[in-house]
């Protein structure tokens, strides 16, 4: 019977001597942790031991995220105030021998205040390798935790709605617009794991003065042939013209403003003015305008899909700033009014948060410019408003660089005011540093793909440096592909989301510690040792003599068992930090105690040793890395490469 189920996993612990059923605690998810299970049993024994109140031992174990410092350490004071810590140790260890299921855990090992416990050898293997093989992909994730209810299931799963990507289609793929789709894809993965309901959201900045500013552009700077040839390049190409023209208006508008005065004169000519006019028309739904619009607009969809695909990256729902309903827009102008929120001020519809809030620096919102054009922050707050009636999420995560943590700030707060608290409780901003390297790397106007080919050169430069790497990974165009993406995505997920957005097409696909062809190389080796020799089907039925190896003092394949028994804490760390470095460090260790299994298994003498021969017991061992290290590349969207 399975263990991933609790008459299972009671029979598996029965048969290694435990008492059984597993002792229950809240907190504890013994289907999906197996720490959890350590962590009942040694709460049990600290009880009787100790005798603390029901749950407190449970609540005192901590987990060192460290082998070793032990696979449990528990801080003496929290089990007791009365006895010295020296004294509390000295009395649990000359205790330990005689307590129930102590066979789980060696002695304990008293350092400073804290008490640290380790897996018996002769119990990790025979727990750990059935509980993974059972789980297979499923280890790891805890699709309970995305129930609206985990003690009922009927009730359903939670939504999330996360916004990520959201490029222009004036400009080409920026470094923040990379690093949101990395991050949001990671996030959007491990949702999923977690049990949620994930939908997708790309919104396309697909509208507005930009939009219009690069139409200007198009009848000054467009051609037909360069557009037939290469849309996107062309269209970037317009726009940086246009652009550069623009500038100086910009900055004497500015001025104006900064100074006091009206920028009405210099708003109302030259390109201010064609701007503008370009953009009514967009408003008043002009057949001729919507047309170049549409043409715009088809050409960068059909570019960024292309991209996404290459990334690994998909979307249940396209969304843009075009997609506006004006029902809508006109119904959060109507709360605003009914709320006395809005104000005018020069002509402009605004809302001024300063003076709501009492904050100084609050600012203002514009909801309607001095045109009459409907703004960013309006469309913001109409489609938060619709795409709640439409999906009823739960939780909604917008994926966005640190230069809109103002924005978001006042449209959280704005929805406050508007009487939308408990939607406004729904809604997390994730930012991320918008600091960007990838002009330092590459041409400001080259574009993204031709970046990723870059990246796919540089591996195969790198493939061709190491030899030893070339044998296992080989040299096929879509392997190597493959690979180079993996070293993007581990470049942009070692770092936390606050950290600078380093891009380095070299650093990224080189074999080193962290980097994606490393982590890559790894999963094929392990990979092609088990496809030429398979392992053994049932870890139930090793023999002592097949696991020796396995449990002797020192092991390094013990040390890896334990590390793969951390990686659900490390998947639930990540999901409640929304952070990925963790699984991305996570990796890095299993990689380098993996390292230590084959340093002692290398043959020596050169190529012409003997091919390698493991036990049935390593083979085991290395199957559940493979798994382990499998599940932690899919959640951050690094495809495993099959030998």
């Amino acid at each position: 019977m399975a263990t991933t189920e609790i008459a299972g996993l009671t029979s598996l612990l029965e048969n290694l001597g435990l008492s059984a059923p597993v002792p229950t605690y809240p907190e504890a998810q013994i289907l999906e942790n197996p720490l959890d299970i350590g962590r009942s049993y040694l709460a049990e024994i600290l009880r009787s031991l100790v005798g603390v109140e029901d749950g407190i031992a449970y609540k005192a174990i901590t987990w060192p995220n460290n082998i070793y410092n032990g696979d449990f350490s528990v801080p003496l004071p929290k089990l007791s105030h009365e006895k010295t810590p020296k004294d509390l140790a000295s009395e649990i260890t000359s205790k330990y021998k005689a307590a129930s299921n102590s066979d789980m855990f060696i002695i304990p090992i008293p350092d400073g205040v804290h008490l640290r416990f380790i897996f018996m050898l002769k119990f990790l293997p025979r727990f750990l390798l059935p509980y993974i093989k059972d789980r297979g992909l499923a280890y790891g994730t805890d699709h309970l935790a995305g129930l609206r209810d985990r003690s009922n299931p009927d009730l359903g799963k939670k939504k999330v709605v996360i916004e990520f990507s959201s490029p222009n289609i004036e400009s080409e793929f920026q470094g923040k617009n990379l690093r949101s789709t990395i991050i949001g894809s990671f996030l959007s993965r491990l949702h999923q794991a977690m049990g949620w309901d994930v939908v997708r959201l790309n919104y396309l900045g697909d509208w507005g003065k930009n939009i219009a500013l690069l139409m200007v552009g198009w009848g000054k700077f467009g051609s037909e042939d360069a557009f037939k040839a290469d849309p996107v390049g062309h269209m970037l190409s317009v726009w940086t013209q246009i652009h550069d023209l623009f500038q100086p208006a910009v900055v004497e508008s500015k001025k104006l403003r900064d100074s006091g005065g009206d920028p009405a004169a210099v708003e109302s000519q030259g390109l201010f003015a064609e701007r503008n006019a370009i953009f009514k028309k967009m408003e008043d739904g002009d057949p001729e305008t919507l047309v170049l619009w549409k043409r715009f607009r088809d050409a960068s969809m059909e570019n960024y899909k292309s991209l996404y695909s290459r990334l690994g990256t998909e979307f249940e729902e396209y969304s843009a700033e075009s997609c506006f309903s004006p029902d809508t827009m006109a119904e959060v102008e109507a709360i605003l009014r009914e709320n006395n929120l809005s104000e005018e001020s020069e002509g402009s519809l605004i809302v001024d948060m300063e003076k709501l809030t009492g904050r100084r620096g609050g600012g203002k919102i514009m909801i309607r410019d001095r045109n009459n054009s409907q703004t960013y922050a309006l469309r913001e707050l109409a489609n938060i408003l619709d795409r709640q009636r439409q999906h009823d999420f739960d939780k909604m995560i917008y994926v966005v660089a640190d230069d809109h943590d103002t924005h978001f700030s006042r449209i959280f707060k704005l929805l406050e005011l508007m009487g939308r608290v408990e939607l406004s409780k729904k809604l997390v901003y994730v930012h991320f540093s918008r600091v960007s390297k990838m002009a330092e790397k590459f041409e400001k106007s080259l574009k993204m793909h031709k970046i990723l080919d870059r990246c796919t050169d540089e591996m195969i430069k790198a493939v061709e440096a190491s030899p030893d790497k070339a044998v296992v990974i080989g040299k096929a165009d879509s392997t190597l592909s493959s690979v180079a993406i993996s070293g993007l995505l581990a470049q942009e997920l070692v770092a936390r989301r606050a950290a600078a957005h380093s891009f380095d097409a070299a650093k990224m696909t080189a074999f080193a510690r962290s980097s994606g062809p490393e982590i890559q190389y790894w999963y094929m080796r392990l990979d092609q040792i088990l496809h030429e020799t398979p392992p053994p089907s049932n870890p139930t039925a090793l023999t002592d003599e097949e696991l020796e190896i396995v449990v002797e003092e020192g092991s390094p394949e013990t040390n890896l068992l334990r590390l793969l028994a951390e990686y659900p804490e490390i998947t639930a760390a990540a999901y409640k930090s929304l952070e990925s470095p963790g699984i991305v460090h996570y990796v890095d260790e299993v990689l380098n105690q993996l390292g230590k299994c084959f340093e002692m298994d290398e043959p020596e003498g050169g190529d012409d040793e003997e091919p390698e021969i493991f036990s049935a017991g390593q083979l085991a061992v290395y199957d559940a890395t493979r798994q382990v290290l499998g599940n932690a590349m899919r959640i951050l969207g690094i495809t495993p490469v099959e030998f």
